[in-house]
C-alpha cells in the first residue's frame, strides 16, 4: 500500500523536498542580499524602484539568456553544412525587428541595463497587451532549453517566455498604429515619377583660372582650417554631397600568401584518370545512368523489327552481372563515357582540394600556435602592434620545416611539402612592402578573392530563409568579404569599433592577429570553365591610418582651398543667374542663351533607377545626390512657375545647376491611381512601423515612455555598459 503511494506520488514528493532544499539553501544568502533588494535603482513619479521590484524581470532574462538557444545552420571550411546552437535573445530580437545587428544591439543592450527588460514588462502590462498558448508553445518547441536544476524549471521558462512576448507584442501593437497621412503619402507618390530636367551647369573649375589674391596670411589660415576640418578623413571616401577633401593615410598592411591553383589540381587529377577506373566508375554508379529504352538492332537486322527487350531481374533477388560487359552494354556505356569522365575527375578535383587544405590548414595553425605561444612570452598573443619586436621574433622556435613561422621561406618549404605529398605546387607571394586597400586591389590574383558562403542565396539560407534579414547583412558586410577590403580592415593593429562589431555579429569575418592564417578565400576563374584558386594569407605588419603631417600636404591643401572658393563664387552666379529669371518664363532656353551657357535637356530618370542620358556624373554616391536634388524640386511648385526651378548642388563634381523639371511622367492612370494610393501608403506603413519598432528598445525612449528616472548610481552605471 505504501510502495503504491510513493510510486504514484514520487515526482510530487521529489518536487517538495527539492523546494525544501531550496529554501533552506537561499536563507542565508536571501537574508545577506536583503540590503541589495532594497536598493533604489530609480523612480516613477513619487514611487521609488528598487532592486526588489525588478527581480522578477532580471531572473527572467537571465533564464532566458543562459538556458535558450536555438540551432543555427553553419557553413565548415570543408564546405560542408553543420547545425550548432546559438544564443536564443538576438535571433528573438533581430526576427523582431528584422536586422539581425540591430536584434544583437538590443539584446546586449536588455542585458547591460535590466532594469529596462522590468520596464517593458510593466508597460506591457500596463497597456493590456495579451500573449497566447500558441505563441509560448511555439518557442518552447522550437527553442533548445537547458535546465538550470534550480527547480519548477518548465515553468519558470513559460513565464520567462511570456514575459518576453509580451514586450514584443506591446512593440508589434504600437508598430501597428502607425499611419501614414495623405499629403505625406502624396508626396511620396510624387518622388516615384519619372522626370526629366533643363539644366545649366555653372563648374568651379571655370573660376580657377583667376585664383583669389591671398596674402600669405590668408593663405596660412586658409590652409589650416581645411587641414583640421578634413585630417581624419581618407580622400575620395566620403558619401556625403561634400568634397572629397581628405588629408588621411589609409590603412596600409603587408601581407604573404599562398595559393592553390585550380587548374593545377585537375591537371594532377586528370593525368591520373585511366580508362579503366572510368569505366569502373560507371559501373559503380549505374543507377546515375539510365539505359535507353531497347537495343539498336544488328547490322543486317531491318529497321522495322522490333528489337528486343532486356530481361528483366527481380527485385531484391538477383545482383547486376559482374562479367565483361557486352557490345550493346558497351555503346551504351559510350554514351555516357564524357559525362561519366567529367563526373569521375569533378569528385576527385574535390577530394584533392579538400585533403590539401586540410593539410594545408593544419600545418599553418599549429605552427601559428606554437609562434604566437613562444613570442607572446605568456601575454594573449601578437594582437594589437604594427609590426613584432625584433627580440620577440628572436623567440620564433624552429617548425618541421626547418624555418621559423613568420619567415617567408616557410611558405615557400610548405609549398614544397605539398607538392611532394599531393603532386600540387601551390604558388607563395608577398607584396613588395605596406600597401592600402587599393592597392591590394591591384595585386593579381588573390585582388578578386572572396569568402564562401557570402553570396546572397546563402546568406538567405543562414537567415532562416528570411530574404529582407539575408539583403540587410549582405548590405553590411559587402565591403569586407573580398580580399582587399577584410585585409586592409580585418587585422588587429586597423580595426575599429565597426570592424569589431561585425566581427561578433558575423563570425565568418573574423579578426586576424599579426601572421595568423586568414579563413579560405576562393579566387575568380579567368575563364569560363576555369577552376577557381584557393587563397589563405597572412599579415606580416600593418600600419593604422592616421592624419598625413601638414606639411606634407601643403599644396593639395592650397589647390583645395582654391576649390571650394572658386565653388562659392560659381554657387553665388548660379543663384543670381536663377533669381533673374522672370517667374512666368517657363523655360531656362532664353536665359541660358543670354548668358552663353550651354542648355543640357537630361533623359527621363527616377529616383530608384537615376540613369541619366545626357549627363555625366561621377561615380560613386554623386548620382543617387543628384537624383535627390531633382525631386526636390517638386517642392517648388507655385502658381507663377508651374516648372519647378531650383538649385541642385554636386560638389563631388564641384559644380552647380539651375535646374528646371522639363517633364513628368504618371506611372498610374485615372484607373489605376487608387492603387497606386493604397501600395505607397501600404509601404510607407511597414517602414515607419519598423523604424518605430527599432526606437521602441532605444534606452532614452523607454525611460521616457515609463517616465523612469534612474538613480546616479544607475546613470553611471548605464554610460559605462
Amino acid at each position: 500500500m505504501k510502495q503504491g503511494f510513493f510510486k504514484r506520488n514520487q515526482k510530487k514528493l521529489l518536487a517538495i523536498f527539492s523546494a525544501g532544499l531550496m529554501i533552506a539553501f537561499a536563507l542565508p544568502s536571501a537574508n545577506s542580499n536583503s540590503k541589495n533588494r532594497d536598493v533604489v535603482i530609480g523612480s516613477i513619479g513619487k514611487k521609488e524602484i528598487t532592486n526588489k521590484d525588478a527581480s522578477e524581470a532580471r531572473a527572467q532574462w537571465e533564464l532566458l539568456r543562459t538556458t535558450f538557444s536555438v540551432m543555427q545552420p553553419e557553413r565548415g571550411v570543408d564546405g560542408q553544412t553543420t547545425e550548432k546552437p546559438v544564443p536564443f535573445l538576438p535571433l528573438f530580437f533581430a526576427g523582431l525587428l528584422g536586422n539581425q545587428q540591430e536584434g544583437e544591439a538590443v539584446a546586449a543592450r536588455l542585458h547591460a541595463n535590466p532594469e529596462l527588460f522590468y520596464l517593458l514588462c510593466r508597460e506591457a502590462e500596463a497597456t493590456g497587451t495579451v500573449v497566447s498558448n500558441d505563441q509560448i508553445q511555439d518557442i518552447m518547441k522550437n527553442a533548445l532549453l537547458m535546465d538550470d536544476n534550480l527547480g519548477g524549471y518548465e515553468e519558470r521558462a513559460r513565464d520567462a517566455v511570456r514575459s518576453l512576448l509580451l514586450v514584443a507584442n506591446a512593440s508589434t501593437r504600437a508598430a501597428n498604429m502607425v499611419k501614414v497621412s495623405r499629403p505625406f503619402r502624396d508626396q511620396n507618390l510624387a518622388t516615384e515619377q519619372p522626370i526629366s530636367l533643363n539644366l545649366v551647369e555653372f563648374k568651379a573649375g571655370d573660376y580657377l583660372a583667376a585664383p583669389p589674391a591671398w596674402t600669405e596670411a590668408e593663405k596660412a589660415a586658409k590652409t589650416k582650417a581645411l587641414y583640421e576640418q578634413y585630417k581624419n578623413y581618407e580622400p575620395t571616401t566620403r558619401p556625403a554631397n561634400d568634397f572629397s577633401f581628405g588629408y588621411k593615410v589609409p590603412n596600409q598592411v603587408r601581407v604573404q600568401y599562398i595559393e592553390l591553383p585550380g587548374e593545377a589540381i585537375r591537371k594532377a587529377v586528370t593525368d591520373k584518370i585511366t580508362d579503366v577506373e572510368v569505366i569502373k566508375y560507371f559501373y559503380k554508379n549505374i543507377a546515375l545512368y539510365p539505359a535507353p529504352l531497347g537495343n539498336k538492332p544488328r547490322p543486317g537486322v531491318a529497321a522495322t523489327q522490333p528489337t528486343a527487350l532486356p530481361a528483366l531481374s527481380k527485385v531484391f533477388t538477383q545482383r547486376p552481372p559482374t562479367t565483361a560487359p557486352s557490345s550493346n552494354q558497351s555503346n551504351y556505356f559510350a554514351e555516357y563515357r564524357d559525362e561519366v569522365t567529367k563526373r569521375l575527375t569533378d569528385e576527385r578535383i574535390g577530394n584533392l582540394t579538400k585533403d590539401i587544405l586540410v593539410d594545408l590548414n593544419a600545418q599553418m595553425n599549429k605552427d601559428y600556435a606554437e609562434f604566437k605561444a613562444a613570442v607572446s612570452s605568456g601575454n594573449p598573443g601578437p594582437t594589437t602592434a604594427a609590426t613584432l619586436p625584433t627580440d620577440a621574433l628572436a623567440k620564433a622556435p624552429q617548425t618541421s620545416l626547418g624555418v621559423t613561422y613568420d619567415s617567408y621561406e616557410y611558405l615557400r618549404k610548405l609549398a614544397l611539402q605539398t607538392q611532394e605529398k599531393f603532386g600540387v605546387l601551390p604558388i607563395t607571394q608577398q607584396t613588395p612592402g605596406l600597401q592600402t586597400e587599393a592597392q591590394l586591389a591591384a595585386e593579381p590574383g588573390i585582388s578578386k578573392a572572396t569568402f564562401e558562403g557570402t553570396d546572397l542565396l546563402s546568406l538567405y539560407r543562414q537567415a532562416n530563409n528570411n530574404f529582407e534579414l539575408a539583403q540587410q547583412i549582405s548590405q553590411m558586410i559587402s565591403p569586407w568579404v573580398n580580399f582587399p577590403g577584410y585585409a586592409a580592415h580585418f587585422i588587429a593593429p586597423l580595426a575599429d569599433d565597426q570592424v569589431r562589431n561585425i566581427g561578433q555579429l558575423y563570425r565568418r569575418l573574423r579578426i586576424l592577429a599579426l601572421f595568423e592564417p586568414s579563413p579560405l578565400l576562393r579566387g575568380m576563374p579567368l575563364e569560363p570553365n576555369a577552376i577557381p584558386s584557393t587563397f589563405i594569407f597572412r599579415a606580416i605588419a600593418a600600419m593604422p591610418a592616421y592624419p598625413a603631417p601638414e606639411s606634407e600636404v601643403q599644396e593639395k591643401l592650397l589647390a583645395d582651398a582654391r576649390l571650394a572658393e572658386a565653388y562659392q563664387r560659381a554657387v553665388k552666379d548660379a543663384t543670381d543667374f536663377a533669381t533673374a529669371i522672370p517667374p512666368r518664363n517657363p523655360y531656362l532656353q532664353a536665359a541660358a542663351a543670354t548668358a552663353h551657357k550651354p542648355l543640357v535637356t537630361t533623359g527621363v530618370f527616377t529616383r530608384q533607377n537615376p540613369s541619366i542620358e545626357n549627363l555625366k556624373l561621377p561615380s560613386g554616391p554623386a548620382t543617387a545626390i543628384f537624383a535627390n536634388g531633382a525631386y526636390l524640386l517638386l517642392n517648388n511648385t507655385s502658381a507663377d512657375r508651374l516648372h519647378p526651378l531650383g538649385l541642385i548642388e554636386l560638389k563631388p563634381q564641384a559644380s552647380i545647376f539651375v535646374a528646371q523639371i522639363n517633364e513628368i511622367k504618371p506611372r498610374w492612370t485615372s484607373d489605376t491611381f487608387p492603387s497606386a494610393q493604397l501600395y505607397t501608403a501600404m509601404s510607407l506603413d511597414r517602414q515607419l512601423g519598423s523604424q518605430l519598432r527599432q526606437r521602441w528598445f532605444a534606452p532614452d525612449d523607454i525611460q521616457a515612455r515609463s517616465h523612469f528616472v534612474p538613480t546616479q548610481s544607475a546613470r553611471d552605471k548605464g554610460s559605462k555598459s
